[in-house]
């Protein structure tokens, strides 16, 4: 299989809307999620994702409490924007509601750098025209702003 890389690798963040953090109060550090409501989302392989965050060396993986699990990221922000709870996802994705103020960014000393999109296709001798054209066209219009 051949990875050819699509973005700069990606910072993580959970955020919550204002009036969520009113009316539940704001983290100060991962292991306070446990007391909060958390949108989750299912992977394609049925496993939950893992909430991950990062001080300097220091690394945890947070099985937040599943108050809610939905299956599409879109559908997580949906539910973060209406305040059920904390939504966790790409810093690209959630910034221009965080700097919109429809987000607030919880736990921001606490990011977590992630591995950037790649497209996989097997071979290197004979890339289909279609599949060329493709990764082109994705690195001319970098999705996200990546």
């Amino acid at each position: 299989m051949i990875a050819q890389r699509l973005s700069p690798d990606i910072r993580w963040i959970a955020a919550a809307a204002p009036a969520y953090l009113k009316r539940f109060g704001t983290p100060q550090t991962p292991h306070d999620l446990k007391d909060h409501r958390c949108v989750r989302i299912r992977l394609g392989n049925d496993q939950v994702d893992q909430w991950e965050f990062d001080q300097g060396a220091d690394t945890i993986s947070v099985a937040t409490p599943e108050a809610l699990t939905v299956d599409a990221s879109h559908a997580a922000l949906g539910q973060g924007l209406n305040g059920l709870g904390i939504i966790y996802g790409g810093e690209p994705v959630l910034r221009p509601y965080v700097e919109s103020g429809a987000l607030r960014s919880v736990l921001a000393d606490w990011g977590s750098m992630g591995s950037g999109f790649h497209i996989y296709y097997s071979g290197r001798r004979q890339i289909p025209t279609g599949l060329r054209l493709l990764i082109a066209l994705i690195r001319e219009l970098r999705p996200l702003e990546l």
